[in-house]
C-alpha cells in the first residue's frame, strides 16, 4: 500500500476532469473501473464534484449557521487529492470492497470521514489504485480540514494496513517510521520532476545508460541535501535571532523592574527626615493644645485657632463653617480636639502625596530610560534581521545558480548519451520501466475484456439502448450506408 497526498488545489472541475477521463485531456473514460461517493446524496460522479464545489463556495454561510466565528484558516485550497496504490501482485485477489474499505480507512486517518469525497478506481496501471477527491470544507460547519502531519499519519496507517493483511511489502516505510519513533528526522522521497522523467525516458536502455541515470540521480540527491541543509540553517538563524531578541527584552524588563524599585526606595528615603520632623511638630502641637485647655484663656485661644475663618468667607462653605464655629464656642473640648486632629491629618496626607509624586517621578525616569534602551534593541533587531535577509537571499541565489548548472549538466549528459547511442550499437537491457509497461498493458487488456463482458451480460436501459442505436445510425450515415 502506497498512499500519496497530491498538492492541494482550488478546482474541483479540473481534478474531476482528470480523474473521470482518460489521460491527455481525452473525452473517453476507459480507465475508470468504478466510482463511489461519501457523504453525498448522489452516486453520479459528475454531480458529486459539482456538489463539493458548491459546498466549498458556501463555506462562509455554513460557518455562520453553525455559530462559528469567521476566523481560522482562510485558505482557498479546498481540493485534496489522495492516491492509494497496491502492489501489482495484489491485482488478481483485490476486490472492490477491499479497495473501498481502504479508502474509508484513509479518510478516517485524516479525520475526514464526515467530509464529502469521490472515490475513483483506475485500471490503466499494473498496480491497482484508487483516487480520492476530497472536499476539505466540512459540509456541517464550514471548517477547513487540518493538514497537520497528514503525510506521517497516512504513512503509519499504511504500515498498519499491510501488517493487518499479513504481508509488509514496503520495508522502507517500516524503517522510516521506526526512525521517526526514535526522534530521527526522515523525509520520504520527493516526486521526480516531469522534465527529468522525460529526459530519462528518452535515454537508451543499455547498461552504461542505466549507470549514467544512477549517477545523475546521485548528483541531484546531493544537491537536494544541500538545499535542505540550507533551509535548516536559515531556519535556525531566524530562531537564534528571535531568541536573542526575546532574551534581551526579558533581561531589560527584569533590570528595569529592579531599578524602579531602587529609585522609589531612594525617593522615599529623602522624605524620612521630613516625616520625622512633622511627627515631632505635631506632637508638640498636641501637647500645647492640652496645656491651653487647662485655662479659660487657653480654651478661648484653642477655639479661635480651631475656627475655619477661610470657610466663613467662602459661599459654598459658609453654612458648615458657622455650625462648626458655634460648636466650638459652646465650650466643648471634643470639637476643638477633632479640628486639631483633622488639621494634622491633612498635613500628613499632603506630605504623603508629595512623597508619592517624588517616587512616581523617579520611576518614570527609569522607565523612560528603559524605553530608550528597548527602542535600541528593536533597532538592532531590525538591522540584524535585514542583514540576515540579505545573507539568505545571497545563499538562495547561489543555490538557484547551482540548480541551473545542475540542469544544464544533466541535459548535456543525456544529450551526449543520445549522440553516443546514435553512432554505436548496443544490446538493449530490459529495465524495470519496461517490465512495468508490459505489465500495465496486460492489466489494461484484462480489465477492458472484463468490462466488455460485463456490459454484454447486463441488459441495456431504454436510454442507453436509444443512445447506442443513435451512435450506430450516425456511423452508418458517415460511411454512406443507407438502411
Amino acid at each position: 500500500m502506497i498512499p500519496k497526498l497530491h498538492k492541494k488545489g482550488r478546482s474541483f472541475a479540473g481534478a474531476a476532469a482528470y480523474l473521470l477521463h482518460d489521460k491527455d485531456h481525452a473525452e473517453t473514460s476507459e480507465r475508470v473501473a468504478w466510482t463511489a461517493t461519501r457523504n453525498l446524496a448522489t452516486h453520479n460522479p459528475e454531480a458529486a464534484w459539482r456538489v463539493m464545489a458548491a459546498t466549498a463556495m458556501d463555506q462562509a454561510r455554513l460557518k455562520e449557521e453553525a455559530g462559528i466565528k469567521a476566523t481560522g484558516r482562510k485558505s482557498k485550497e479546498s481540493v485534496l487529492h489522495i492516491t492509494l496504490s497496491w502492489h501489482p501482485d495484489e491485482a488478481d485477489k483485490l476486490t472492490r470492497e477491499e479497495m473501498m474499505a481502504a479508502a474509508d480507512g484513509a479518510l478516517m486517518t485524516l479525520k475526514a470521514d464526515r467530509h464529502q469525497a469521490l472515490i475513483v478506481c483506475h485500471s490503466d496501471e499494473p498496480q491497482p489504485h484508487v483516487h480520492i477527491l476530497l472536499n476539505r470544507v466540512s459540509p456541517e460547519d464550514g471548517r477547513l480540514l487540518s493538514s497537520s502531519k497528514e503525510k506521517l499519519a497516512l504513512s503509519r496507517w499504511a504500515e498498519r494496513y499491510e501488517r493487518d493483511r499479513g504481508q509488509v511489502l514496503c520495508e522502507e516505510r517500516v524503517l522510516n517510521n521506526a526512525a521517526r519513533d526514535r526522534g530521527t528526522y526522515v523525509r520520504g522521497r520527493a516526486d521526480r520532476p516531469r522534465h527529468i522523467v522525460e529526459l530519462e525516458a528518452g535515454a537508451p536502455g543499455t547498461l552504461w545508460a542505466t549507470r549514467l541515470r544512477e549517477q545523475q540521480r546521485e548528483k541531484d540527491l546531493k544537491l537536494s541535501r544541500k538545499s535542505r541543509e540550507l533551509r535548516e540553517r536559515h531556519a535556525q538563524a531566524w530562531r537564534d535571532l528571535d531568541l536573542k531578541h526575546d532574551t534581551d527584552k526579558v533581561a531589560l524588563k527584569v533590570s528595569t523592574r529592579r531599578q524602579v524599585t531602587v529609585a522609589r526606595q531612594e525617593a522615599g528615603a529623602r522624605f524620612l527626615d521630613r516625616f520625622a520632623a512633622l511627627a515631632v511638630e505635631q506632637e508638640a502641637e498636641r501637647e500645647a493644645f492640652a496645656a491651653r485647655e487647662a485655662t479659660l484663656f487657653g480654651k478661648g485661644l484653642n477655639t479661635l485657632r480651631a475656627i475655619d475663618w477661610s470657610g466663613l468667607l467662602r459661599q459654598e462653605r459658609r453654612s458648615a463653617a458657622i455650625r462648626e464655629a458655634f460648636g466650638l464656642l459652646a465650650g466643648r473640648v471634643g470639637p476643638r480636639s477633632e479640628t486639631l486632629r483633622r488639621k494634622q491629618q491633612r498635613e500628613t496626607l499632603a506630605l504623603e502625596r508629595e512623597e508619592h509624586a517624588a517616587k512616581h517621578q523617579a520611576a518614570a525616569g527609569v522607565r523612560g530610560e528603559a524605553g530608550q534602551r528597548l527602542q535600541s534593541l528593536r533597532d538592532r533587531y531590525l538591522l540584524d534581521r535585514a542583514g540576515l535577509q540579505v545573507e539568505h537571499a545571497v545563499d538562495r541565489a547561489e543555490l538557484a545558480q547551482d540548480w541551473r548548472t545542475r540542469r544544464q549538466e544533466r541535459a548535456q549528459a543525456w544529450e551526449k548519451a543520445r549522440e553516443y547511442e546514435a553512432t554505436h550499437t548496443f544490446e538493449r537491457v530490459a529495465t524495470p520501466d519496461d517490465e512495468r509497461r508490459r505489465a500495465a498493458a496486460a492489466f489494461m487488456t484484462r480489465m477492458r475484456k472484463a468490462r466488455s463482458e460485463r456490459q454484454r451480460s447486463e441488459p441495456l436501459s431504454p436510454g442507453e439502448a436509444f443512445r447506442k442505436q443513435a451512435r450506430r445510425a450516425e456511423r452508418d450515415r458517415e460511411g454512406g450506408i443507407e438502411r
